[in-house]
């Protein structure tokens, strides 16, 4: 599920899911036509000597869309919404589901990682994931760039190799956090 480009004059919501219904509520807002992006990941899981590929939620719990008031409450009725959080930073949540998105396109082996409020903000400058920015994370002996999602305080992490990084002067960059 690619991020849209376009979001049809409406804002970004964060919408928190009832247990295991993200993919429910995401079929229901592609019903009612709103523009919708919930990142997914495989999942490979054994069972009874079987190995199983599935598609799970990247950020359990949420996924992302535009709507206006008559449609929130459309939404509502789903009986999958456990909440709204309403998007103060609109570039800022759609800045970073598009790092997001260029991970997932680029079949990154993704997996959920702790929100890192500190560290060095870093771009890749070499590989498929050259483009992408995010904070340098140092786990098990490889490095990890980390992508944050403030809004909802979640994040995702990409493997890569030191020479593949750039750090980022936050000084001389467009970029808040």
């Amino acid at each position: 599920m690619a991020f849209p480009c376009s979001n049809n004059g409406n804002r970004w919501h964060v919408i928190h899911t009832k247990a295991q219904r993200e993919k429910k509520l995401y079929d229901d807002c592609v019903r009612i036509g709103l523009i919708t992006y919930l990142p997914l990941i495989k999942k490979i899981s054994r069972m009874r000597r079987r190995t199983i590929e599935t598609t799970v939620p990247l950020f359990p719990g949420y996924i992302f869309c535009c709507f206006d008031w008559v449609q929130r409450r459309e939404l509502y009725t789903t009986g999958h919404v456990s909440k709204f959080i309403d998007v103060v930073d609109q570039k800022g949540l759609v800045k970073d589901l598009i790092e997001i998105d260029k991970a997932i396109s680029c079949e990154a082996s993704l997996e959920p990682y702790s929100y890192l409020k500190r560290g060095k903000r870093v771009r890749i400058v070499d590989g498929p994931f050259q483009g992408i920015e995010g904070i340098i994370s140092h786990r098990r002996g490889k490095y990890r760039i980390v992508l944050n999602v403030a809004l909802i305080e979640m994040a995702a992490a990409i493997e890569v190799y030191a020479s593949q990084i750039e750090p980022i002067d936050i000084r001389t960059t467009s970029v808040s956090r």
